[in-house]
């Protein structure tokens, strides 16, 4: 299985909720932030991967 690369929206998504004190930009810089950040913003990519709009809206239930 390919590894989910987050995009920019996803990783500032995590760095939010994650509730880190450092800056966005030095909690970056920081190789344990860094993953801690990614790791989370992957979990984020597949929840949202998985939320269809046009689905809920058609009211179509598997």
């Amino acid at each position: 299985m390919a590894r989910i690369n987050p995009d920019k929206a996803a990783l500032e998504i995590a760095y939010k909720r994650l509730g880190i004190t450092l800056s966005y930009s030095d909690a970056m810089k920081n190789p344990t932030y860094k993953k801690l950040i990614e790791a989370r913003a992957r979990a984020h990519v597949r929840q949202r991967d998985r939320f269809d709009l046009k689905k809920l809206q058609a009211n179509d239930n598997d």
